[in-house]
């Protein structure tokens, strides 16, 4: 991978080494400390990454999955869907966990898992079919564009030497993968559900030698009828996925080439419905997983957070791709990224 380092500890002992004057007799141990500096920084500089996309198909009840504590509305509006203090799990003063997603906690705490709270974008779009359509081609909501950002970093990747691999789990190949001009291409997990698409990955994911995009859905999360008990399952179900998805990586020591984000199409509606369930809503939480992240909450209790800029993050700061490649316009920066550096 060509993503740079501009402030690795590396790069930096390598250049003061070259700028310094040094004796004669000091010169062999430098040599070596600028050997295993250089090769330190090359290791890092190249080594490739992958890319999982994960989408809880069907618009995911963020209120219910990252609860708003001080929100007067959250209990107001939702008589029987508003969770007991017995079922969270606090994530600070202000947010708490629902324990259904408690496989989280862990990777909360140790600072693999970043909650990008209020993501999505403006005038949302009611239908699964748009707002997924969106969130895959990375696309103002006035627009209506072809190429996923997905498939547009590939082949600016592509255009640069590199060879990329992809795949996807799900009923259908995923907009994320089409590119301007060409079918899509992503390999076809045959088989495979949510968790046994994991654990694939978790087996094959960061094997090969250029970088990785994959696609992985997880329906079952359209909840307008009797939504307690259904989301409570798909919560546990797929954040139990994730934790034993993530160490496998981290068994494998191949996690920090490893992210993960998982996202909606949408959130629910704040108030519950007639049949005791949610309908469509607007912005959701975004969940980034791996060991090079800033962990924690982000854009806790403030507005929305154009989801752009997640995708922007993600694309450039990640898989080392110009903004430009994927947007028309900078949607601006986002740092949710922590990445490694040579040591």
């Amino acid at each position: 991978m060509n993503a740079p380092f501009p402030h690795s500890s590396s790069r930096r002992d390598f250049l003061g080494l070259l700028g310094r004057g040094a004796t004669v007799g000091a010169l062999a141990g430098i040599a070596s400390r600028v050997t295993a500096a250089v090769r330190r920084y090359q290791e890092v500089e190249t080594e490739p990454r992958a890319l999982v996309l994960v989408q809880l198909d069907g618009g995911n009840d963020g209120l219910n999955t990252i609860v708003p504590l001080r929100d007067e509305d959250y209990r107001r509006l939702r008589p029987t869907l508003a969770l007991a203090e017995r079922n969270l799990i606090y994530l600070s003063d202000n947010t708490a966990l629902n324990c259904a997603a408690g496989a989280f906690e862990r990777l909360f705490k140790d600072g693999k898992l970043a909650v990008v709270q209020n993501a999505g974008c403006a005038k949302q779009s009611p239908s699964h079919y748009r707002s997924t359509e969106i969130w895959q081609t990375a696309s103002e909501v006035g627009d209506v564009i072809y190429a996923g950002w997905g498939g547009q970093c590939i082949s600016h990747l592509e255009s640069q030497g590199r060879v990329v691999s992809s795949s996807y789990a799900g009923a259908v190949s995923p907009r994320v993968f089409a590119r301007e001009n060409r079918p899509l291409a992503p390999a076809y997990c045959a088989g495979h559900d949510f968790t046994e698409a994991l654990g694939f990955l978790g087996e094959r994911a960061a094997t090969t030698a250029g970088p990785e995009i994959h696609f992985v859905s997880a329906p079952g999360f359209d909840t307008h009828f009797r939504q307690g008990d259904v989301h409570a399952e798909r919560l546990h179900a797929v954040s139990k996925s994730l934790a034993a998805f993530q160490q496998r990586l981290d068994q494998r020591g191949v996690a920090p080439r490893v992210l993960t984000v998982a996202f909606s199409e949408f959130g629910r509606s704040v108030a519950e419905n007639s049949q005791g369930g949610t309908d469509h809503g607007g912005p959701a939480p975004v969940f980034l997983l791996g060991p090079q992240l800033a962990g924690g909450l982000h854009n806790e209790g403030t507005g929305l957070c154009d989801f752009r800029r997640i995708v922007r993050s993600v694309a450039t700061d990640w898989l080392g791709v110009p903004w430009s490649a994927v947007f028309a316009r900078d949607p601006g920066e986002a740092g949710f990224l922590r990445l490694p550096t040579a040591t």
